[in-house]
């Protein structure tokens, strides 16, 4: 979805990328006073005018030095920009600041701003990192698979904010809704802290902002905004904006236009014949070696375990949607509307129009955790996402309307 940007964002200089699968990063810990002083002593040594940024604003200065680098305003501008839409600089930076100049036009002083602590809190986003990288990534995964993985753990537990209020990605990993800036920021910390290259590029034009993902040596559109269902469907996760060519993306099918990148996207290897390219739920990848996911067949939809070293699938459980009479609509299927996948290491928990359900992953027996009636609510059931002890659940009336519910849930 387009919305207005609060941010300016523009070139972008890139980190390393390293072709092994890194680990995780933990929750950065609190900074100790040597660490600080440390900082400050680079920061005072430094005659790199970027290092000098990046180390001001890590230490949340509210004026960075910079008369020593007799940069011209516009030079510090288009460098501030750049970094901000990398991972060059905190998450809590603010995408405004200042300039103070001196006699001869040259800046003098930088003021950055940054995220206020009490509405943005430090530790608490730290944690929803961690978590994120817990549950999504994995030893032995490669670069590809911890991209989907990543991108469909966001788009399961960050909704569409409808009031275009919410954008940053605090907001969509830790309140769980933002615009597309909010997701952007998100899926860019998170591939960068495992080490993939990944930057935002905007389209001022459209009003929209999205990621560009370096994989195998080529870059690729990733616009996640665009992959999560609005109205926001529980346990849904769509991919015909991951790993796009920028000619696709330019394409009359695609309609981007405006956008501005130091990177040319050609490759359009991804964009067909791929396992998840009609999936329209999260892959989810409980441990390295296989996958699970939701398939649209010509008869409902397969819940499959995908074995990502022999490319083999298995199909676990099969779903003949029959909709009831006051949603046929000419007799078509609306597949986009149905579905929802969520696991807890043990079962995988999907949707039906009447319920959810539970696939035990050890005796592949199904139970019903949650019965919807239809006949009484005239609502069927399109979404379901498990979290924690709470079943999250969309519901979609004969108008097409949606409405979501919180169900407690109590496993065994």
């Amino acid at each position: 979805m387009m919305t207005t940007l609060t941010k300016v964002l523009a070139l972008v200089l890139m980190i390393a990328l390293t072709f092994e699968t890194p680990s995780p990063e933990p929750a950065a810990p609190t900074m100790t006073g040597q660490e600080r002083a440390e900082m400050l002593q680079q920061l005072e040594q430094t005659q790199d005018l970027e290092e000098c940024l990046r180390l001001g604003t890590a230490l949340e200065l509210e004026q960075i030095d910079v008369e020593r680098f007799r940069a011209a305003p516009e030079e510090l501008d288009a460098l501030y920009e750049q970094m901000l839409a990398t991972t060059s600089l905190p998450w809590f930076t603010e995408m405004a600041w200042s300039l103070q100049m001196g006699g001869d036009g040259k800046v003098v002083s930088f003021q950055p701003q940054y995220l206020d602590p009490a509405d943005y809190d430090r530790i608490c986003y730290e944690k929803a990192v961690e978590e994120a990288l817990a549950q999504a990534v994995h030893p032995g995964m490669t670069e590809l698979q911890i991209a989907l993985s990543l991108h469909d753990y966001l788009a399961v537990r960050c909704a569409y904010d409808e009031t275009l209020v919410l954008g940053t990605e605090y907001d969509a990993l830790v309140r769980g809704s933002a615009v597309c800036q909010g997701y952007a920021e998100a899926y860019m910390d998170l591939l960068g802290r495992v080490g993939i290259e990944c930057i935002i590029v905007t389209s001022e034009e459209m009003n929209h902002a999205w990621n560009q993902v370096k994989l195998g040596g080529q870059w690729y559109n990733v616009d996640l905004t665009w992959n999560d269902p609005t109205p926001n469907r529980e346990g849904q996760a769509c991919h015909g904006f991951f790993l796009i060519s920028d000619g696709t993306m330019a394409s009359e099918d695609y309609g981007y236009y405006g956008w501005v990148s130091p990177h040319e996207c050609t490759d359009p290897g991804y964009e067909t014949g791929q396992f998840w390219s009609d999936s329209i739920s999260p892959v989810l990848y409980p441990e390295a070696g296989s996958c699970y996911l939701v398939r649209v067949v010509e008869s409902g939809y397969h819940i499959l375990r995908r074995d990502e070293v022999t490319g083999e699938e298995t199909r676990l459980a099969w779903m003949d949607f029959k909709y009831p009479d006051a949603f046929a609509r000419g007799g078509r299927r609306i597949h986009f509307y149905t579905a929802g996948l969520s696991t807890d290491g043990e079962a995988l928990y999907y949707t039906d129009v009447n319920g959810v359900r539970r696939l035990d992953l050890a005796s592949g027996e199904v139970s019903t955790v949650y019965e919807h009636d239809v006949s009484a609510t005239r609502e069927m059931l399109v979404g379901s996402f498990l979290e924690g002890d709470t079943l999250y659940l969309t519901a979609m009336d004969t108008s097409q309307e949606v409405r979501s519910m919180e169900v407690p849930y109590l496993a065994g």
